[in-house]
């Protein structure tokens, strides 16, 4: 029974540290609409952190070459070697660095892994070629080990193959080397700290994929909110105050390059009885509606928003006051045909009024409403574009 008992207990325990290391290792998947911009982000973070330790890598080999080697020997020129491929390194990061990809391919990905192998590289070739009295497993292999693992980010499949493939060639190329020793011996410190350093990398890449997730959040919520700031809630359009932004620009705009605009005020006919009648959600539903009408027939460069209540506001950029006029006609006359929710009829009253005959913010604005209550006083489902009411 005691037996049974601890092997249950061995068993729980193995599970759960199991079930453990599995979440700290298996990181949280990319939609596919992030996944390309997730490799970018990803390219150039390592990029950044390649750029910062070559030239660090470069300095350092350079001076030992010219001050610690002796001049001549095979150790200086391993030294002059090393600064010469991190400086090639440094130059090709700085390329990167200021002329970023559109898109990561692999061509990018294979320089991703190129420094990293590189490393590798010479810290096995330093193992190897190392002779003390007493076999120890260099300082320069373990750095590289981990200093990879914590400092650059790759792919699940790339870190799980660059690890085994220097364990596999440390454990190879030993008794080659270094026939005097017992590969037996270190067999089980190489793979363990291959193992571990792997592990760490893992991690690693599953805490840089749990930012970019959670900086890609804020954005969307950060979004969302200006979103909200900027857009009337019931329709959809620019809210009043987006609308006075846009409009103080297109002002300006106007003025430095004494270019024209019009705007187009619309007020909703006796909107107030549909409310009355029908209910305020009925009411809602038409305000909608008269919302995407407006929406689909403006142009791309144009803006249009709810001014406040049944009054709607047009800024038609580039455009004259004819223009602005010949517009507003079509969509009052696509208004009275259209039939709303049950079946309703309705018309606006549009007034119309251009930049060029003012050139003042504020006496646009007042000139526009103005027509606008002009074209009400007129008999509404009308459209006045002149100072004049007889030529409504």
């Amino acid at each position: 029974m005691i037996n049974l008992f601890l092997l249950y207990s061995i068993s729980l325990l193995k599970n759960k540290y199991v079930n453990l290391l599995r979440k700290q290792i298996l990181s949280p998947r990319i939609t596919k609409e992030y996944i390309e911009e997730y490799r970018l982000n990803r390219f150039n973070d390592n990029n950044l952190r390649m750029f910062i330790l070559t030239m660090i890598l470069f300095a350092e080999q350079l001076l030992l070459g010219l001050f610690m080697a002796e001049g001549g020997t095979v150790l200086q020129h391993i030294y002059f070697a090393s600064s010469a491929s991190m400086l090639c390194f440094f130059i090709t990061c700085f390329v990167f660095l200021y002329r970023t990809p559109a898109r990561v391919n692999i061509a990018h990905e294979l320089f991703e892994l190129s420094f990293a192998a590189f490393g590798m590289a010479t810290a096995l070739c330093r193992f190897m070629v190392v002779r003390t009295e007493i076999f120890t497993i260099p300082a320069i292999y373990i750095a590289a080990l981990y200093g990879i693992a914590v400092i650059f980010v790759f792919g699940r499949l790339q870190i799980i193959v660059i690890y085994f493939a220097i364990t596999s060639a440390a454990l190879i190329l030993i008794p080659f080397f270094h026939p005097e020793i017992q590969v037996s011996n270190f067999r089980s410190d190489i793979i363990s700290n291959g193992i571990i350093a792997m592990i760490i990398m893992l991690m690693n890449r599953k805490r840089h994929i749990h930012s970019f997730i959670n900086n890609k959040r804020i954005e969307t919520i950060n979004q969302e909110l200006r979103e909200q700031s900027i857009r009337d809630g019931l329709t959809g359009l620019y809210n009043r105050r987006k609308l006075d932004e846009v409009f103080g620009e297109v002002c300006m705009k106007a003025d430095r390059y004494e270019s024209d605009f019009s705007v187009i005020m619309i007020d909703l006919d006796h909107f107030k009885l549909i409310n009355d009648n029908y209910g305020h959600h009925i009411g809602d539903s038409v305000l909608r509606e008269f919302s995407r009408i407006l929406e689909n027939n403006i142009r791309e460069v144009d803006v249009c928003g709810r001014w406040g209540g049944e009054e709607f506001f047009v800024i038609c950029q580039e455009t004259d006051i004819d223009a602005a006029a010949g517009f507003a006609s079509r969509l009052r006359e696509s208004v009275e045909k259209m039939k709303f929710i049950n079946d309703l009829h309705i018309t606006a009253s549009f007034g119309v009024a251009s930049w060029n005959d003012y050139s003042d913010q504020d006496s646009l604005l007042k000139e526009v409403d103005s027509r606008l209550y002009k074209a009400k006083e007129a008999g509404r489902n009308k459209v006045c574009s002149v100072s004049d009411p007889t030529r409504v």
